[in-house]
């Protein structure tokens, strides 16, 4: 049976907000939250309900809609990642985390406009739940639930926990997110430094990139147009609707080319695509590859036949298919290795990111035995609800 926490948190009071990415309770009137046990199960049951008919057979976001269920889960699992993201462990005093608050940014442009899903699609779910759910607990259990849906195995099962406190201001936490574009730099000084992350559950978490799409309006990173009716267009892999280790498949098994974006003039982002079937940004070819992230150039870059910039010579298959030393570690690459790890086995990368994806979303706060800066999380079997 759940359980409530026996060192509830201490809710933020929330105030009416009209700063681009918070949000406030309206049911609540400025009063503060305090989440329970009975009242998150109460907010699931019906929160699942009402997912489960978005995507259901004759729903919007239906099987049979692919690109427009990508990008539902995409944009979930995206907000999840972002809200959690914007946090600096090594600053004593931070505050930032999942909070329900995104900053005002280019960075998360797409998700905090009035147009983007998460407020036309999300943010009036949340809001008819919210007197029993904080905004960050219903971003996390969306971003779960889209991503549990999307597993073909039903076997990724995300342990969750509820008691996160949602923040009217956020601002602190602006350019703390990755810049693609930076490579190895971006994953150090993001994922292991400010978010205090393993390289392991670096690596697993960016297993996220199966689902979903860049897209140019809100990244500036495409190889076509936004709103291609081919799937597989500006997609990280061949099923983005599908979240399973084909991410992983494609990032070492096929061949790469390095392209400028197109309209980036002067050259500014660097783009990986192969015949604009699917595509790469230089974060995630530093997994598998030593790359330069010099726009143009490259060292090692792919296992088929690949060019180092847009009209270099092919690089000799023989030089890409061994593993490659990488920026990260130094000597054999440690993400190499891992990246083949989830690349043979789709368990092995379920399993891991489940572990990471939870950890990712607790940054910051602590368990009914070790309370945290921005307060405590209480675990609960939504399966008992």
């Amino acid at each position: 049976m759940p359980t409530t926490s026996s060192n509830p948190p201490t809710a933020r009071p929330t105030v009416l907000s009209t700063v681009a990415g918070s949000s406030t309770c309206l049911k609540l009137s400025g009063n503060p939250l305090v989440t329970t046990a009975a009242g998150t199960c109460s907010a699931y049951k019906s929160i699942f309900a009402e997912f489960s008919a978005l995507v259901a057979s004759t729903g919007a976001y239906s099987d049979t809609n692919a690109i427009a269920q990508s990008n539902l889960f995409g944009q979930a699992i995206r907000l999840a990642f972002h809200d959690a993201g914007e946090i600096d462990v090594t600053q004593a005093a931070d505050l930032m985390g999942s909070d329900g608050c995104l900053s005002n940014t280019s960075a998360n442009k797409g998700l905090i406009e009035a147009t983007s899903l998460v407020m036309s699609v999300l943010e009036p779910m949340w809001q008819r739940y919210c007197d029993q759910m904080s905004r960050a607990d219903f971003w996390v259990l969306f971003a779960t639930l889209s991503m549990q849906r999307a597993d073909p195995t039903h076997s990724l099962s995300i342990p969750f926990q509820f008691g996160r406190v949602d923040s009217a201001a956020c601002s602190a936490g602006a350019n703390r997110l990755p810049e693609p574009q930076n490579g190895a730099h971006a994953i150090q000084q993001v994922f292991l430094t400010q978010m205090g992350l393993s390289l392991a559950e670096t690596i697993a978490l960016f297993g996220a990139h199966t689902i979903g799409h860049v897209h140019n309006a809100n990244s500036g990173y495409a190889v076509v147009p936004d709103g291609s009716a081919d799937i597989l267009q500006n997609a990280w892999d061949p099923t983005p609707n599908v979240f399973d280790n084909q991410y992983f498949v494609g990032l070492i098994g096929q061949g790469w080319k390095n392209k400028p974006v197109p309209g980036d003039n002067p050259r500014s982002k660097n783009i990986w695509t192969i015949n604009t079937q699917g595509i790469m940004l230089n974060s995630d070819m530093v997994l598998g590859f030593n790359i330069s992230t010099s726009s143009a150039t490259c060292d090692h870059c792919g296992v088929l036949d690949e060019r180092c910039g847009p009209n270099g010579p092919p690089i000799s298959q023989a030089l890409c298919t061994a593993p490659v030393t990488n920026a990260i570690t130094g000597g054999r690459s440690a993400t190499y290795t891992q990246v083949q790890a989830f690349a043979q086995s789709n368990t092995a990368f379920l399993q891991a990111f489940s572990a990471a994806f939870s950890k990712l979303t607790s940054l910051g706060y602590g368990s009914s035995a070790s309370r945290g800066k921005l307060g405590t999380l209480s675990a609960i079997n939504l399966a008992t609800c």
